[in-house]
């Protein structure tokens, strides 16, 4: 038996824990990790990692700016329109299914009022549900501070920017926003994430029109909003594959969405780059785990082998790159709060967006949109397939499994930068994956 098998087999009891007891998660993580496999896993690091703390080079893009021009009067849609342009979207992909309106709320009633209006109750009840929403999301500004949720996207509906809470705690009236240039770009930041992130996926990509059919959209606007689903068999079936989809392409999905926010919106730094993250926070927030977590030295030795093969020198088979990520899904949701903490955002957000500029860097910049929809290109019937199928699919096939789609995309390099076809085509003849339709 090899050493990756040992490692997978040992995953799927990390698997089966998670199902039989969530307390013992972090525990049936590390028990199957000896050294001989650390070994493995660390021998992918960048030559230097122990020495240099800084963590990996990684190559600077070159010198780009925001896409997104804040001068121009129509700041919302043009947004949209910069985007399918740059990306030359419509060269694949009918545009309608992305020209759905992007709604700025100046209330919070106008900002909840699409999201009761599709829950399944009475008129009466929806009105109390409007009015706990309201009360909850002032319970919340007030006490971390003008936090809460101040985007969400309904596939093909509207994508709902919350104008209350930008502007909350500050002598502004909602409406004027725009007036002020670093308030109108956390306003469209907000509207790249949802829309052209999360939305872009749901819209065009095959898992997406999966995630569509089983109502996802709405699990997850739910769950972000503490809302109650139904509680009928099927539903609590859809949550359960919805919970499964989730684990295996929230690197993608999260990584695209703050990579695309961040180059369509966000000012570039002095030397060109305009990612959020770099590797070297990654690395201080794993060397940065509470002295009394248990298993510490473990968890980080697991965390930095991951981070080695996603972003080392050496390249990784599909299978360990399957491993790494699964593994940094699975450890990073256990310490949500800590990555919280020290990178603003969960461990899947930073891990994502560096995969996605890696795949910048490798692929080119135009490509990116189409690595994903790439990665993304994973399709089943969820009325013909159980879910221990689908645990089971997702967990052993590479091939299968959306994040470890991206993260072995991302480490491809083309001969010249911005060649989709060339991507479609290293896709499909050297990682041996399914490429969309559209694109070939």
């Amino acid at each position: 038996m090899t050493e990756l098998d040992d490692v997978k087999n040992g995953f799927e009891k990390k698997l089966e824990a998670q199902r039989v007891q969530h307390a013992a998660r972090l525990e049936g993580e590390l028990r199957f990790l000896r050294d001989d496999l650390m070994r493995d896993f660390t021998k992918s690091l960048p030559r230097d990692f122990a020495v240099r703390a800084a963590g990996l080079h990684m190559p600077s893009p070159p010198p780009s700016h925001a896409l997104m021009d804040l001068s121009r009067s129509t700041p919302l849609q043009d947004l949209d329109e910069a985007f399918i342009q740059y990306f030359d979207l419509g060269k694949y992909y009918p545009l309608a299914k992305l020209r759905y309106p992007t709604v700025y709320c100046e209330s919070l009633e106008e900002f909840f009022g699409p999201l009761v209006k599709k829950m399944n109750l009475s008129e009466t009840a929806r009105q109390a549900e409007l009015k706990n929403l309201v009360q909850e999301a002032q319970e919340t500004a007030d006490k971390y501070k003008g936090g809460g949720i101040f985007g969400y996207n309904l596939p093909g509906d509207g994508a709902y920017l919350n104008g209350w809470l930008f502007t909350y705690g500050m002598n502004l009236p909602p409406a004027q926003v725009f007036s002020r240039p670093e308030l109108e770009r956390q306003v469209l930041g907000t509207a790249a994430h949802e829309k052209l992130g999360h939305g872009f996926l749901f819209a065009f990509s095959a898992l997406g029109q999966v995630k569509t059919s089983l109502g996802l959209a709405q699990f997850d606007i739910a769950s972000r909003f503490g809302l109650r689903t139904s509680d009928d068999p099927t539903a609590s079936l859809q949550l359960q594959q919805a919970n499964l989809l989730f684990q295996a392409s929230q690197l993608l999905e999260e990584g695209w969405s703050t990579w695309v926010e961040n180059v369509m919106v966000r000012s570039t730094g002095p030397d060109g780059r305009h990612a959020r993250y770099e590797i070297e926070q990654l690395v201080e927030a794993i060397q940065s785990l509470p002295a009394n977590l248990p298993d510490r030295l473990e968890i980080q030795k697991v965390l930095a082998g991951c981070l080695g093969v996603l972003f080392g020198e050496e390249q990784a088979a599909m299978g360990t790159l399957h491993q790494a990520v699964m593994i940094l899904n699975g450890l990073g949701e256990e310490l949500d709060g800590h990555f919280s903490q020290k990178l603003g955002q969960p461990l899947r957000y930073a891990a994502g967006e560096l995969i996605m500029s890696q795949a910048e860097i490798n692929l080119g910049m135009e490509c990116v949109p189409y690595a994903a929809l790439i990665a993304a290109n994973v399709s089943f019937d969820p009325r013909a397939i159980s879910l221990a199928d689908l645990r089971d699919l997702l967990g052993h096939d590479p091939r299968l499994h959306p994040d470890a789609r991206m993260a072995a995309l991302s480490r491809l390099k083309l001969p010249a930068l911005n060649d989709i076809q060339a991507l479609v085509k290293f896709a499909s003849e050297v990682l041996s994956i399914s490429v969309p339709k559209e694109l070939q």
